[in-house]
């Protein structure tokens, strides 16, 4: 069953980096377009988006931890922790990836909104 859930995890994980790239290669071609004034005043001047992109950086920082944490305890063998949360642990362990992921693909599309409406 866990086998199952971390597969559906990974295939998940791997749709959203796919959906990460199409953004990230979007906006770095509207920030090709983009003067520098333009770039400067949008992204500074709203404070909205540098809390939000800030909150997300965190948070993504987070998940990336969490996994090296677990990736960690997998080979430094630590044979309580992993022993008795087995099971659960290769859940989390693949969940924090997804997750990370998936605010990778979240900072890369409100970039992407943030220079495509700079083009308007």
């Amino acid at each position: 069953m866990e086998i199952s859930v971390e597969i559906l995890l990974l295939e998940l994980s791997v749709i959203l980096a796919v959906i990460g790239l199409f953004y990230a290669g979007r906006a770095w071609l509207l920030l090709k377009h983009t003067s520098d004034d333009v770039l400067r005043a949008k992204a500074f001047l709203t404070k909205p988006f540098l809390h939000k992109t800030i909150y997300l950086i965190f948070i993504v920082c987070t998940m990336v931890a969490i996994h090296t944490f677990f990736e960690f305890a997998v080979y430094s063998d630590i044979p309580v922790v992993v022993l008795y949360l087995s099971s659960k642990f290769r859940v989390f362990y693949t969940l924090s990836l997804v997750l990370s992921m998936g605010l990778l693909v979240l900072l890369s599309f409100n970039l992407f909104k943030l220079l495509s409406s700079s083009k308007k």
